[in-house]
């Protein structure tokens, strides 16, 4: 065979491999581009979610320190320690007592990592570790819960009737005073059975407690592991 003509082909094909390879390592190079974008969108839209979920957390967790302190001062007038409060003042703190607060997440970003298979583009296998933990036990739900639920309908079946005189309104127009109040205390604190279902009631809010400031030292953590989120752009594009 003419050597000429093998340099030729030789050459001809030298030219195409390596057309082939950089087009491939220019696909790659695409590819790889257009991933490390997507991967920063989706850590922007964490940060914002963990921004929410942060501030949800922190006024969650406020609000349920008031039902303890509110709880700590009906077992405390109960059992004689809270002789000094005032009973019309009692009155006004029965109702927190009994309430609970359950943290509302937000969980955005992660459904849509999760819902894409597109998690394997967040390359930090830490955060997606830290993700994974914060978001199980979010979706876990409190484990105490049913049987919070179910203490707090035996209070409010066994003080029905004295609750409502103290979650009416005060006012002008109200019917309701402190007079009003003392009285329902006193029979609310002469009531059987009802100290000692605060008193687990208290166990079991406490527990949601620790759950709320786990979830928020968690929600700390993965904030410092994102970028600071993005700032909003506004309508005149400015």
């Amino acid at each position: 065979m003419n050597p000429e003509f093998l340099r030729r082909l030789a050459a001809e094909f030298a030219i195409i491999f390596v057309g082939v390879v950089l087009a491939f390592q220019f696909e790659n190079w695409r590819e790889s581009r257009q991933d490390r974008e997507r991967e920063t969108e989706s850590l922007q839209a964490l940060a914002q979610d963990f921004e929410t979920n942060r501030e949800i957390l922190r006024i969650t967790t406020a609000s349920q320190e008031e039902t303890m302190d509110a709880m700590g001062l009906w077992l405390g007038a109960t059992s004689g320690a809270g002789a000094g409060v005032p009973l019309d003042s009692l009155g006004s703190v029965f109702p927190v007592a009994i309430s609970w607060y359950g943290e509302e997440i937000v969980s955005g970003a992660f459904d849509a990592l999760i819902g894409s298979g597109d998690i394997g583009l967040v390359r930090d296998a830490a955060l997606r570790r830290r993700l994974a933990d914060f978001y199980g036990i979010v979706e876990s739900g409190f484990e105490d819960h049913d049987d919070e639920m179910n203490t707090l309908a035996l209070i409010v079946d066994l003080t029905k009737v004295q609750l409502g005189p103290l979650l009416a309104p005060t006012g002008v127009v109200s019917t309701r005073r402190a007079d009003t109040d003392t009285l329902v205390v006193r029979d609310l604190l002469a009531t059987p059975g009802l100290h000692g279902l605060l008193a687990w009631k208290s166990v079991l809010s406490r527990n949601r407690i620790a759950r709320l400031r786990w979830l928020a030292a968690h929600a700390d953590t993965i904030a410092g592991m994102l970028p600071p989120p993005a700032e909003p752009v506004s309508a005149s594009g400015s």
